[in-house]
């Protein structure tokens, strides 16, 4: 099978298009180097949904706090959440797209809290798509260590400091995969994958020490089961039966080839985290109705070990970013498996959540009367 590369490199926002076996985008040069993939404005607070009631009590993070009026949307249009770390404690930055918004505004809005849910910075962001469109399918990422976010759009990869500022912008010459882009994550300190929606649907890395975007050899269109994840990415494939772990490097080297768990291995094959010298796999029974979702860890040689489980109600909605797996079920009750600590985690019943860790316990966007909201549950 053969596949076309282009490489694209860029200094001092001056742009040169190249002929190659892959293609790069080369960002060098002063903080803020970048093409004009989008406009921002800042915009105050105290866009905060207010409470009219004269007597309402104060609004807390543990009781729930109010961030923008708010609407439910198709998962792949969906609010995102991503943590990072600063001097004074955590940040966390909350992407909205216009589907979301209940405004009828265009813009996507990036807000930024603290670990109590307090607004500190919001920003307009005018993506676009490669139409010139108003962009709805932006996510947001943590960067690792605590160094800020990632946001990927279709044109450009962003790099945001803790405070949501841009610190640069990587263009893309071909979008990720739309229904495959919530599965983007980083494989380790330096890689962050996506699915391209060029042919084939291969896998591309951004590699942070160039930095450099490029198209690997290795493609998804057809498998069942796309998973990006720490320690590489792991492949399911129906027929033949067959999962397929690649290395971090995703140099096409295989790190492990299993014949488990059987076919219909998308309705099986949940999630996966290899760390440690551990490979942990999130499996489900695959029942109509009745789920037994395990966490299991998978060694090299031998038989899966069952380390926990919990039987969740179909269908399930998945979503997993650095090291937790979050489930809704059917009923609309939220589960959250927690690799590091081999744990599941009941945590209630939410509308169109997500969740990422907080210094204690876990912090949860959902949508509640009407309004974006940011829960602390322990």
């Amino acid at each position: 099978m053969s596949h076309r590369h282009r490489r694209v490199s860029f200094l001092f926002g001056v742009l040169a298009v190249i002929s190659g076996c892959r293609y790069d985008v080369q960002l060098q040069g002063e903080r803020d180097a970048a093409v004009d993939v989008f406009t921002t404005s800042e915009v105050g607070s105290d866009s905060t949904v207010e409470n009219d009631a004269p007597d309402a009590p104060p609004q807390t993070c543990a009781s729930g706090i109010a961030l923008i009026g708010a609407r439910e949307a198709p998962g792949e249009r969906s609010a995102t959440i991503a943590s990072s770390s600063s001097a004074d404690g955590r940040r966390y930055g909350i992407l909205v797209p216009p589907a979301v918004r209940d405004d009828g505004a265009s813009t996507t809005r990036l807000i930024i809290v603290n670990d109590e849910g307090a607004i500190l910075h919001t920003r307009e962001l005018a993506l676009l798509d490669g139409a010139g469109e108003a962009s709805e399918s932006a996510t947001l990422h943590t960067l690792p260590a605590g160094e800020g976010f990632l946001l990927l759009m279709e044109r450009a990869i962003v790099l945001l400091d803790v405070e949501g500022a841009t610190l640069s912008e990587l263009p893309l010459t071909t979008p990720p995969l739309a229904s495959a882009q919530r599965r983007a994550g980083f494989v380790d300190e330096g890689r962050f994958v996506f699915v391209s929606s060029d042919a084939g649907a291969p896998l591309v890395v951004f590699d942070r020490s160039g930095p450099s975007v490029g198209a690997t050899a290795i493609e998804t269109e057809g498998v069942a089961v796309i998973l990006i994840h720490r320690g590489g990415v792991t492949l399911g494939i129906d027929d033949p039966t067959e999962t397929i772990e690649y290395s971090p490097s995703l140099n096409g080297d295989v790190t492990f080839r299993s014949g488990w768990p059987p076919a219909p291995i998308a309705r099986r094959l949940l999630g996966a985290y290899t760390a440690g010298g551990r490979r942990l796999w999130v499996t489900a029974d695959g029942e109509e109705f009745r789920n037994d979702v395990s966490l299991v860890e998978v060694p090299d040689v031998g038989s899966p070990l069952t380390l926990t489980s919990a039987t969740l109600i179909a269908p399930l909605e998945l979503s997993q970013e650095d090291e937790l797996l979050t489930v809704v079920d059917g009923p609309g009750g939220l589960a959250v498996i927690d690799f590091p600590r081999a744990a599941i985690d009941r945590l209630g019943y939410f509308t169109a959540p997500s969740i990422e860790r907080a210094e204690s316990g876990y912090l949860v966007l959902s949508l509640e009367a009407g309004a974006l909201t940011l829960r602390c549950l322990p």
